[in-house]
């Protein structure tokens, strides 16, 4: 609790700044350290709070990747909304070729049926829902516009937190994977 306490409390100072914020956060989640990375508009948050967008990278991508390609932090200082780049964790999976190999992917039902034995995925969900708490202790957030947009894998886990979380997002925009 006390680290999610001084979490608050950096992030509010660090929301005082004038221009975009990028935010780097490590939390643990169930006993493991999950990223994100935050873009922090430069403009005010409006009356109702700042709205909330979730970027969700595809297969073998990470979140700092999307941060950096997918354009979404510009529109979200453009528009005046916060915008969250969030990591998976890494698992080994059976690729094409019948081998095992080691990359990152959202907890999905495609996900699952891919990995090789003794690995376990975590509760991505309880992820996201952790976040979204953590961000409201910390800004103000208008918790009746809250996005996910994802790619690839990325896309698939959004359609899954349209199912699975109905109650946080208003609406969710997959692309390049759908709900399996």
């Amino acid at each position: 609790m006390r680290s999610a306490i001084l979490l608050a409390c950096a992030l509010c100072c660090i929301s005082l700044a004038s221009a975009q914020t990028r935010i780097n956060v490590t939390m643990e989640v169930d006993s493991v350290p999950r990223e994100f990375i935050i873009a922090k508009p430069s403009a005010q948050p409006p009356a109702t709070g700042y709205p909330l967008v979730f970027m969700f990278h595809g297969t073998s991508g990470d979140g700092l990747k999307f941060y950096n390609i997918s354009g979404w932090k510009e529109v979200g200082e453009a528009e005046g909304f916060l915008t969250v780049f969030p990591s998976s964790l890494e698992y080994r999976f059976y690729g094409d070729s019948g081998f095992a190999i080691r990359t990152s992917k959202w907890k999905n039902a495609e996900a699952i049926e891919a990995l090789a034995p003794g690995q376990y995925m975590k509760d991505d969900a309880k992820f996201v829902r952790t976040m979204i708490d953590t961000l409201a202790t910390a800004f103000r957030i208008d918790r009746s516009r809250i996005y996910a947009a994802g790619f690839s894998n990325g896309g698939c886990f959004v359609s899954k937190l349209a199912v699975d979380m109905s109650d946080v997002f208003a609406a969710i925009a997959p692309a390049s994977g759908f709900l399996f």
